[in-house]
């Protein structure tokens, strides 16, 4: 049974206006797959992205009996799944030779990202650009668009949009997306990623308005530390990079709450190798044992009081260390409403 609107979202669509729906992303939360859908459901989230999985992370989002699960707890919870990202392709490099074995793994985890989003019926799958796969160089660029172009093609061919999370200057940012050259293609916008590696984000925006896709991640994050702190509590000017969006008229449909709420980390693999290690950016990677420094629970009343009003029909019996996440819910239902744009016309 799907779950009802609520009377906030009502009145937005009768005056014909959209505002953004709020998103979890599975890899940011303590457990993966149909229980972030059910947690998801739970807290009064309206969407989850989810990561592929694989070595060194959570199961493979593809195993057996796992697609059918979770489509089936997306139509009972109403939650929608939006998105697949490929964070194994941190561990990987997606800039490396064509023809050795880690450019063979790169193909073939595409593939397999394409073929698990196009299973699950969602619309957009992306690859991040962070660790072995960062863009340091011309030539990790013209490497990536390399790469990134023939999955594009393959994206068309199952009618899915593919896009890339990196940390890119605007022009560098714009050079990719010429580069890759396909109309299934879109940059996804992370508020605190491209800050945190000295980009200036309003000019990103401005750019590149035309190729941001419309599902962005929302982190704040403390001295280039993403994912840190609770959202509004960083030094990431969240509601900056949200005027310029609305400035630039970037449908955004989704909004992605991308603040680390793993605590302790339920149903995720241990460390493994120091070799992983995060570096701040991007996902948070599989051997990080020490996210956060701050008290996470130090939660926003105002934010929580006002995610309860919005989410009325929703139970909110929550365990303590869930309060963060609906704090965090709490700022995106409060600012999403610098993004309402008209309900025609958008994609």
């Amino acid at each position: 049974m799907s779950r009802p609107a609520t009377a906030a979202a009502a009145v937005l669509r009768s005056s014909g206006r959209r505002t953004p729906q709020l998103a979890l992303a599975d890899w940011r939360l303590p457990v993966a797959g149909a229980a972030a859908v059910e947690l998801a459901a739970r807290v009064g989230a309206d969407a989850v992205q989810l990561d592929l999985g694989g070595p060194g992370r959570a199961d493979w989002l593809d195993a057996p009996g796992s697609l059918a699960a979770l489509r089936e707890r997306s139509g009972a919870t109403g939650v929608e799944l939006t998105a697949v990202s490929g964070n194994l392709l941190n561990d990987i490099g997606l800039t490396a030779p064509e023809d050795s074995a880690q450019g063979q793994l790169v193909r073939t985890t595409l593939l397999r990202l394409l073929d698990t989003a196009h299973a699950l019926g969602v619309p957009l799958v992306f690859v991040p650009s962070f660790r072995r796969s960062a863009i340091n160089n011309a030539y990790d660029l013209r490497r990536t668009a390399t790469v990134l172009g023939r999955a594009a093609q393959e994206a068309a061919d199952r009618n899915l949009l593919l896009a890339s999370e990196n940390t890119l200057s605007a022009t560098d940012s714009r050079d990719l997306v010429e580069a890759v050259g396909s109309p299934s293609f879109r940059l996804l916008l992370d508020t605190y990623n491209p800050r945190a590696a000295g980009v200036d984000v309003v000019e990103l925006i401005r750019v590149n308005a035309p190729w941001i896709c419309d599902q962005v991640h929302l982190k704040d994050g403390l001295r280039g530390a993403g994912g840190s702190v609770l959202l509004g509590e960083g030094d990431g000017r969240l509601a900056e990079t949200l005027a310029a969006l609305a400035d630039e008229q970037v449908p955004v449909r989704t909004l992605v709450v991308e603040t680390d709420h793993r605590e302790g980390r339920t149903g995720r693999p241990a460390a493994a190798s120091a070799d992983l290690e995060s570096t701040g950016l991007g996902d948070p990677g599989p051997m990080d044992t020490n996210l956060r420094n701050t008290n996470l629970m130090n939660t926003d009343p105002l934010a929580t009081d006002i995610a309860w009003n919005l989410h009325a029909d929703i139970s909110w019996d929550l365990h303590k260390d869930t309060d963060p996440l609906a704090a965090d819910l709490g700022w995106g239902r409060r600012h999403a409403g610098l993004l309402h744009h008209s309900i025609e016309g958008t994609a």
